[in-house]
């Protein structure tokens, strides 16, 4: 994929339900979103403070907002129409996986 001059290492990837974008989480603590159908960068979060020790899980909501995990215990719920963080709290321990109940009411994360 074309990121211009953005030099980034991935952890995770996440499809969106129509299949449109890919969300890659990143080793400097921010998100990618990337045209799947051009392969080309689109946009990144979160806007404002990236997420220490990088980004390692991701989820997807059937609105479409992301729910990330990050290496520091981070869990944020992030817009997909802004990029900006919605929510935000903190786990003990690095986030290395994040799955949904099948009602998406609930999720877990592996620490």
């Amino acid at each position: 994929m074309n990121l211009g001059n953005l030099k980034r290492k991935f952890h995770t990837m996440i499809i969106d339900p129509e299949d449109e974008y890919v969300y890659c989480g990143t080793s400097t603590g921010d998100i990618i979103e990337v045209n799947i159908d051009r392969a080309i960068y689109k946009r990144m979060a979160p806007i404002g403070k990236n997420f220490t020790q990088g980004v390692y899980a991701m989820g997807i909501l059937p609105n479409g907002d992301l729910i990330i995990g990050a290496g520091d215990g981070a869990l944020a719920k992030i817009s997909i129409q802004t990029m900006k963080v919605k929510k935000r709290t903190k786990v003990w321990g690095s986030i290395s996986s994040i799955t949904f109940t099948k009602d998406f009411t609930h999720f877990f994360c592996g620490t």
